[in-house]
């Protein structure tokens, strides 16, 4: 830990060492390495990197309670105003492995907020969407809203990092969705 200069002068390297650019996660790295060779990140920041991977390959519901727990350590580290949407999309995914409910909403809502206008990282909100409507659809009374995300997502967001992942996992939860609305309207015509 702590060799920033060795890792900033790999990191320089990266866009000479990625071969296949149509690789989702190669691209992605590309991109990151192309900002980050211009201006030594900082040690807080490259863990909130690493953390925002792990919530990208979904990794992060893997995490034990004790795991997860020095990762809001990492978040709460952050002072660059730049990676604040990143910090709290972060947040929000480990407060909603935590069980903590309310707090992962507010998480994912400030994410949105503070996404809205930025050039880059339109990945952020778009995922940060799908965490809130995939909190939404545990209870009858916020599907509506669910659904209203995740067709906001297929919608308004496009070419973006891992669009072709996160595209797989809105249609299931649509489709989940019209599964529960079938169930019920099968139920209340039965009555």
């Amino acid at each position: 830990m702590g060799e920033l200069k060795e890792a900033h002068s790999i990191l320089k390297e990266v866009p000479g060492q990625v071969k296949k650019k149509n690789n989702q996660i190669e691209a992605f790295v590309l991109r990151r390495g192309e900002k980050l060779k211009k201006q030594a990140p900082s040690q807080e920041f490259c863990r909130l990197l690493a953390l925002e991977l792990m919530f990208l390959w979904h990794a992060i519901p893997t995490c034990t309670e004790a795991e997860l727990k020095p990762m809001l350590d990492v978040c709460d580290m952050q002072t660059d105003h730049k990676a604040l949407h990143i910090k709290s999309l972060v947040e929000g995914a480990i407060f909603k492995e935590l069980g903590q409910e309310d707090m992962a909403v507010a998480c994912f809502d400030e994410t949105i907020a503070r996404a809205q206008g930025m050039k880059d990282d339109h990945h952020i909100p778009a995922f940060a969407m799908f965490e809130l409507a995939t909190i939404y659809m545990l209870k009858p009374e916020t599907e509506t809203k669910a659904k209203k995300l995740l067709l906001q997502i297929k919608t308004e967001f496009k070419d973006y990092d891992f669009e072709n992942r996160l595209s797989v996992r809105v249609n299931n939860s649509l489709k989940r969705l019209k599964d529960i609305e079938n169930t019920r309207s099968n139920g209340a015509s039965k009555s």
